[in-house]
């Protein structure tokens, strides 16, 4: 959006291992982007996301069994279990989203 020079002097980073909505929560930030999952249960904080167009970003995740598993029925087990109907549930409560669910509506 080249607007770091715009806003530079306003701008902070949130240091490693601290979640961009902390700073929320605190007060040390008027405005945070981060993961809608990582945000929707913070107190005080409003999540008004996703981010319009091409600036949104979506994270998708994937598992695979290895050729070499000592234990490669149990494995597929776990990723039946992760693909499974109650998971999706959970996930969507949790703010995340299928593949194929992409763009989310937006929340306010």
């Amino acid at each position: 959006m080249d607007l770091a020079d715009t806003l530079s002097d306003r701008l902070v980073q949130a240091p490693p291992g601290v979640p961009a909505g902390s700073l929320l929560a605190s007060g040390r930030a008027d405005l945070a982007f981060q993961q809608h999952s990582e945000l929707m249960d913070l107190p005080g904080v409003a999540v008004i996301g996703p981010l319009p167009g091409d600036t949104a970003i979506s994270s998708t995740f994937s598992g695979r069994v290895l050729t070499a598993s000592s234990q490669p029925s149990l494995a597929r087990e776990v990723l039946d279990l992760l693909g499974s109907d109650a998971a999706s549930r959970t996930a969507r409560a949790r703010g995340m989203r299928a593949h194929g669910d992409w763009p989310p509506e937006p929340v306010v």
